[in-house]
């Protein structure tokens, strides 16, 4: 699915940053501040969504879809859990997970909050 989104745009971006968070592709992991955010497989899958669609509301539904492996079940709860993990790690980084009732949830910074009227 990541590979087919790079197509569309003709090349894939390496760093892809949300506020003070700046996502490696190539070497799959987060940086706050020049600092390594230490996360399980998982974590950054859900991480990585939510930073490519960052200030878009992101489904339960479509997390599970894309972390759900052919052999293994993968369901909302299990979602929920992930979400409460990232929520704790992002405290203080000036970024957080809001979640809009009924939707999904959305990633914000800092910055997008001072740009709000």
């Amino acid at each position: 699915m990541r590979a087919l989104g790079r197509r569309r745009t003709g090349q894939a971006q390496p760093i892809v940053e949300a506020g003070p968070l700046q996502f490696d592709t190539v070497g799959r992991e987060v940086r706050v501040g020049g600092e390594r955010l230490n996360l399980s497989v998982r974590e950054l899958s859900v991480l990585e969504m939510l930073m490519l669609r960052a200030g878009r509301v992101v489904t339960k539904q479509q997390i599970v879809n894309s972390l759900s492996a052919w052999d293994a079940d993968f369901s909302e709860n299990a979602v929920e859990v992930y979400i409460y993990r990232l929520r704790r790690r992002l405290e203080g980084t000036g970024a957080s997970i809001q979640t809009v009732r009924g939707f999904g949830y959305l990633l914000e910074t800092d910055e997008a909050l001072l740009q709000r009227p």
